[in-house]
């Protein structure tokens, strides 16, 4: 549903949606107001097939993700609230992390030893 005076939509009656914050070659990240936890969240949901590379439907994996990331309890892994579905699809509800990602790190130019030995850890880490 879009609302005209924001130009914000919702996915169900509970997340509103204010801004696409990311893409991969499956999905997109966008972040969202729930209305019934008050609080700012992430939602990642899956491209459409013929937006990504793929020759399959991804069926099945959004939930597979999210269950295996909901069994990790690390600070360094984002915790998961919740996987719902509509009509336009599944999409996974997550902890807003505010921050660059790697890729915006890497951007400027290569990592120093020191850097990437700070992020190797911490990509390590919970495992």
């Amino acid at each position: 549903m879009v609302n005209a005076a924001t130009m914000a939509f919702f996915m169900g009656e509970r997340y509103e949606i204010k801004s696409r914050i990311g893409r991969g070659g499956m999905s997109a990240i966008y972040e969202a107001y729930d209305r019934v936890m008050e609080r700012s969240v992430a939602i990642k949901r899956l491209l459409p097939l013929e937006k990504t590379k793929l020759n399959d439907e991804a069926s099945g994996t959004l939930q597979r993700e999210a269950l295996a990331l909901s069994k990790f309890q690390h600070p360094n892994v984002v915790t998961i609230f919740d996987v719902e579905e509509d009509s336009d699809g599944p999409f996974a509800v997550m902890e807003l992390i505010d921050g660059q990602d790697l890729h915006q790190m890497i951007s400027g130019g290569a990592l120093s030893v020191e850097d990437f030995e700070s992020v190797a850890e911490q990509c390590l880490e919970p495992l």
